[in-house]
């Protein structure tokens, strides 16, 4: 899900967004039909430094968070959620999105036309270190695996107590289930980790998609990167 800026973005639905979170300066929510995740009882994060945050700009001016992960010296990978109807994008470096150690201007963003994921290419290239993406098949042997999420996602329950978006967390959780096009996990997701990397022994092997119900208290979705190998190659 997305998260206005630094507020969550709530939606009315049964099912969330997770992603992104609008760029202000407050821990206010707002409804804005564009739900984000962040980690749940996950930690602070000051490693990662390739695991990135993504504002983005829609045409009304609003602002929203996401996460990102960078994947070459001039792509990060994300969700398609948070690049679809946005006319611009920023990727800032660091643990608070609100205070980067650097930025990183965007040029152009793409996303799949057949699941929530998407490329956003970097104007200069970047000295991160590229992350690796599984294009391997994902099976019935990963179900109960240990897996790790990073995110800039609140961390709180929608009536639960907690911290607003905009720090980045890590937090460890398990494959509960494989389906079509995503995994499921037991849920340490919340707004505004959309698009952050779920990794499996380093790899990432999905991408933050949404959850079930949408207040955090449910299951997390991931969309898997075996399954959009061949979009992430060739954009």
């Amino acid at each position: 899900m997305k998260t206005l800026v630094l507020s969550l973005v709530a939606g009315a639905m049964a099912a969330f967004t997770m992603g992104c979170t609008a760029d202000t300066a407050s821990s206010s929510e707002a409804d804005n039909g564009r739900v984000s995740e962040p980690i749940i009882g996950g930690t602070t994060d000051s490693g990662d430094p390739s695991v990135v945050g993504i504002v983005l700009t829609d045409s009304s001016g609003s602002q929203y968070i996401c996460t990102g992960s960078v994947i070459s010296s001039t792509k990060v990978l994300t969700a398609r959620h948070c690049i679809e109807d946005m006319v611009s994008w920023e990727v800032r470096v660091g643990t608070n999105i609100n205070s980067p150690t650097s930025t990183l201007a965007v040029s152009k963003g793409a996303y799949s036309p057949d699941g929530d994921i998407g490329v956003l290419t970097l104007s200069r290239a970047t000295s991160l270190t590229p992350l690796p993406y599984n294009t391997g098949t994902l099976d019935s042997g990963d179900i109960g695996a240990s897996v790790r999420a990073v995110g800039y996602g609140s961390n709180k329950t929608n009536s639960g107590s907690g911290t607003g978006a905009g720090t980045k967390r890590t937090g460890n959780t398990t494959i509960r289930g494989l389906q079509v096009d995503t995994f499921s996990t037991y849920n340490v997701l919340c707004h505004g980790d959309s698009g952050g990397p779920i990794f499996e022994n380093g790899t990432i092997i999905g991408i933050t998609s949404y959850g079930n119900p949408a207040n955090c208290t449910g299951y997390g979705y991931s969309v898997r990167t075996d399954l959009h190998a061949d979009f992430i190659q060739s954009h």
